[in-house]
């Protein structure tokens, strides 16, 4: 009617207009309803021109910030007059205001609210036509229920539950997607209004109401009909219908309760029978699953274990044969999301199920966590671990019979290998009580494979202690094999095998020292120490030192073995810890660095060289006795979390206790270690001089206390046996140790730590550190003392001239004067310090310092250059310092004085014998 009397009404218009914008504001909703009809109808008859202002003005109102009653008036009249211009206007202004919504841009929540009101009465005003917005409009509005301003999450779900009302039939495809997609949203406000949104759809579909109570004393209690069940099938076809209830059973187990009870209130209503439903939607379930565990989001990880082990629980048996093939298929998917998705159901599947019902199914979940522990990605073989450390607490030694022999089969595949050995490596770290015995045989047999084993050992924490009876013989057999090898390598060659023995011999050490209990690292002290003093039984000149697999006991290849494999321990053990473990097999071992306890040594005897026995050559026992434990642990308590973050119960820290059981050991590393410099061998000496510099390094000698000691009493052992072994072959000419004969063996090392020790060291090491010079020096040829003449030299005439005691005066007059006599071309730019130094020396008070000094100076008058400034020197020494015994040293530079008076001039002379003269 209004279009025909368009005309007669224009000029009413401008009174009409005010009263119906007054009336679009009134509290009374009818009041709005009619006031926005009318507007529009006007609109509709007299077209858009003749409403310029009208559009500017209800989207002011629309946005207004004084009320929501304003926003709603301004959005129902704005939807009026949209309807009355037609849908291409909507077309055109819709888009703006669906990106105005969802854009990033922080807009005021009463902005929002007013365009989120409009999609209220949009679809009132165009029915079907509105059908074609319903997929741009959804994700706004779902985005918008979980906006943090409650009033803006009301309006949105008004927004959203007036779609699902008017377009529950004729939508679905448009839908029904949306809210799938919302129920896995990472926001749980999403997910809660998705589910709400979803029930009432699914109650208008199928007839029934969503109001009233379903609280039962069982969740699984369901008020549903066969009839409106069937019907929803009809309505939205089998596929969507099992995807929807599957979809909904998953959001059960949501972590956030209003979900969770949101989800299991419309599954009691639309759900007929809970076990028969699960088994009609299980497939669709089971591939919802394994899509939600191989989720990167941790929550829907959880949504969906908890929901698999929900069904397990409730199905058991029945369910059990058609979940576990799925499961495997799986597995074969190029997906690795997927394949993690596999490992987390098997774990859930594990703990949901009772042990009768795990037994009688070991097998068929046995396959896939083998095929879990040979995964290409890492991440599922960790959790293949996590899946075997289940089943072994539920059936025991059984699962270790169905995985391991397959996974140590492929190792000798190239292909697997790698994949295999970490999967055994995630094994170790879950039981290695259980799995060691079985891999050790493997991994030693015929020969030690190290560097699977260094790969492996980083996990296996005290199991690999139990192991150590048969783990340390096949590494010496090992290690010997290097050794052996270096004889027989051509030059071309020999640089490339020196590098892949290195390797091997770091393998070796990475295994060893990945045992942290102090039990275990005495035996390796104590097994590698032994080795090194045990003596031959059998004739070395007629067998071999070595068999096709053994390794003779007490043999030359046997102690060379010993000192390698404890050099590259020691090294290892010393190490940072970022280069332990990791530059060998890239695995965290972690190590920190601890000081050595300090203590107080007591002054080393004097006695005589001959004391030290062969009994000394005792092994190093520990205290600790070995106790008896069960290789199998059982009831293992686990609680979900799969993270791999997951709190562990730390091991000790392997460093610091192989410092401090060193500490305890040291007496007889020393004396073992040492006496091989008595050896012939030049291979021995050459490992013995490595361990020993290995040791030398770690030692500070400000810091230094009890190991000077030890050191020296060592040494004293190897002089020891050299005087035996030379009185035995009656070779009376021997005089200097073999480990101090040969130029080039580092002896600089020890002389230059005996020489900073008695700089530098605590008062109770000087002395031992200034006589174990001097016997270093003593027993040492010249040419092995050449590098270290220039090195020592300065600091000793430098101590000199310092208060020392007597002792370490005199052993270091010693060791000056063994110097000069061995070395006097090395010594000769020192003979003007030397020369001073002596002659001071013969004033000194203590007799044998005089008797030392007499000799020092006769020992450098054959490199003097110039004799008569020395007699001078010697004369005035003799006339002007009271001395009661002069003959003490008289006597022994009295040959030198008599070789030197005939080549020295008239003056220097008369004055030598003007001094001696003045003597008694």
């Amino acid at each position: 009617m209004t279009s025909q009397i368009s005309d007669e009404l224009a000029p009413y218009v401008s009174t009409i207009l005010p009263l119906l914008k007054t009336c679009l504001l009134d509290a009374v909703p009818e009041v709005r309803s009619a006031a926005a009809a009318a507007l529009g109808a006007v609109v509709r008859g007299m077209g858009e021109t003749s409403f310029s202002e009208l559009l500017p003005w209800l989207m002011s109102t629309l946005t207004s910030e004084t009320s929501s009653v304003d926003r709603s008036g301004g959005a129902q009249g704005l939807a009026e007059v949209l309807g009355g211009m037609g849908i291409e206007k909507l077309r055109v202004v819709l888009p703006d205001l669906i990106r105005t919504v969802s854009s990033e841009s922080k807009l005021q929540p009463h902005i929002r609210d007013g365009y989120l009101m409009l999609f209220i009465y949009l679809p009132t005003v165009f029915q079907d036509d509105f059908a074609e917005f319903i997929g741009p409009i959804i994700p706004t509005i779902l985005k918008s229920l979980s906006d943090e301003t409650e009033f803006l999450r009301e309006t949105a779900l008004r927004a959203a539950q007036r779609i699902v009302h008017m377009f529950s039939e004729t939508s679905l495809e448009l839908l029904l997607p949306q809210l799938e997609q919302g129920m896995t949203d990472s926001n749980w406000r999403i997910r809660h209004s998705s589910v709400q949104l979803l029930g009432e759809l699914l109650y208008r579909l199928s007839g029934l109401s969503g109001k009233g109570t379903t609280k039962t004393t069982n969740e699984d209690d369901t008020f549903g009909t066969v009839e409106a069940h069937e019907r929803l099938r009809e309505i939205i076809g089998d596929e969507r219908h099992n995807r929807i209830l599957a979809r909904l059973h998953l959001s059960r187990s949501d972590p956030v309760i209003i979900v969770r009870q949101s989800a299991i209130h419309i599954w009691k209503i639309v759900v007929p029978n809970t076990p028969r439903t699960l088994r009609e939607i299980m497939p669709v379930l089971v591939r919802l699953l394994l899509d939600t565990l191989g989720s990167s989001s941790r929550e829907h990880q959880q949504i969906a274990a908890r929901a698999l082990g929900d069904v397990v629980r409730k199905l058991g048996e029945r369910i059990l044969p058609e979940i576990i093939p799925l499961l495997v298929t799986g597995l074969d998917s190029p997906d690795a999301d997927q394949r993690r998705g596999v490992c987390t159901g098997l774990i859930e599947i594990i703990r949901s199920c009772q042990s009768d019902l795990l037994s009688n199914y070991a097998d068929s979940l046995l396959d896939p966590i083998r095929r879990t522990l040979c995964d290409p990605l890492v991440e599922v073989r960790r959790n293949g671990g996590k899946t075997f450390e289940l089943l072994y607490a539920a059936i025991g030694i059984r699962s270790l019979d169905g995985i391991l022999p397959d996974l140590l089969a492929q190792l000798d595949d190239p292909e697997t290998s790698h994949y295999a050995l970490d999967g055994i490596k995630q094994l170790l770290a879950v039981k290695g009580k259980a799995v060691m015995p079985y891999l050790v045989p493997k991994l030693t047999h015929p020969v030690v494979n190290v560097k699977a084993f260094a790969y492996l050992a980083s996990v296996a924490g005290e199991a690999l202690t139990k192991q150590l009876g048969r783990i340390l013989p096949g590494l010496l057999q090992t290690v010997s094999l290097m050794s052996e090898s270096d004889y027989n390598q051509n030059n071309e060659n020999k640089d490339i095998e020196e590098e892949t023995e290195n390797e091997d011999l770091e393998h070796c050490a990475a295994v060893l020292v990945c045992i942290y209990e102090a039990t275990g690292i005495r035996q390796i002290l104590n097994e590698l120490l032994s080795g090194l003093s045990t003596t031959v039984t059998i004739d070395e000149t007629t067998n071999n030192t070595t068999t096709q697999n053994k390794l003779v006991l007490g043999s030359s290849a046997y102690r060379i073995a010993c000192l390698r494999l404890l050099r590259a321990y020691l090294e290892a053990s010393f190490q940072d810890s970022s280069d332990v473990v990791t530059s060998v097999v890239k695995s965290n071992v972690n190590n920190k660095s601890s000081d050595e306890d300090e203590t107080d040594e007591s002054d080393v005897d004097d006695d005589d060289l001959e004391d030290e026995e062969a009994s000394d050559d005792g092994s190093f026992n520990s205290d600790e006795d070995y106790s008896d434990e069960d290789d199998m642990d059982k009831d293992d308590d686990d609680s979900y979390d799969d993270d791999d973050d997951d709190e562990m119960e730390e091991n000790p820290d392997a460093k610091e206790v192989i410092s401090r059981v060193l500490n305890e050991s040291y007496p007889l590393a020393l004396r073992n270690i040492c006496r091989l410099l008595a050896s012939t061998d030049k291979t021995i000496l050459s490992e013995a001089w490595k361990c020993l510099e290995t040791l030398f390094k770690r030692w500070n000698p400000e810091t230094i206390t009890s190991q000077i000691g030890d050191l020296r009493q060592g040494i004293r052992g190897a002089i020891s046996e050299m005087n035996k072994l030379a009185a035995a072959n009656k070779n009376e000419g021997q005089k200097y140790l073999p480990g101090f004969s040969d130029p080039t063996l580092p002896l600089v090392s020890l002389v230059k730590l005996y020489a900073e020790c008695t700089l530098r060291g605590r008062p109770a090491i000087k002395e031992p550190s200034a006589q174990g010079l001097s016997e270093c020096i003593i027993h040492a040829n010249g040419i092995a003392l050449q590098g270290c003449v220039i090195k020592v030299i300065g600091p000793l005439i430098r101590l000199l001239g310092e208060r020392q005691t007597n002792v370490v005066r005199v052993a270091v007059l010693q060791s000056l004067t063994s110097l000069v006599n061995k070395c006097p071309q090395s010594v000769r730019p020192f003979v003007t310090q030397l020369q001073s130094t002596f002659l001071k020396c013969l004033g000194d008070s203590h007799k044998q310092t005089r008797i030392l000094g007499g000799e020092g100076l006769s020992s450098i008058v054959p490199i003097t250059p110039k004799l008569d400034p020395l007699l001078i020197d010697l004369a005035r020494v003799s006339s002007q310092t009271v001395v009661s015994r002069f003959h003490d040293y008289l006597e022994d530079i009295s040959s030198e004085i008599e070789d030197m008076l005939p080549k020295s001039g008239v003056s220097a002379t008369a004055h030598t014998l003007a001094g001696v003269a003045a003597f008694p």
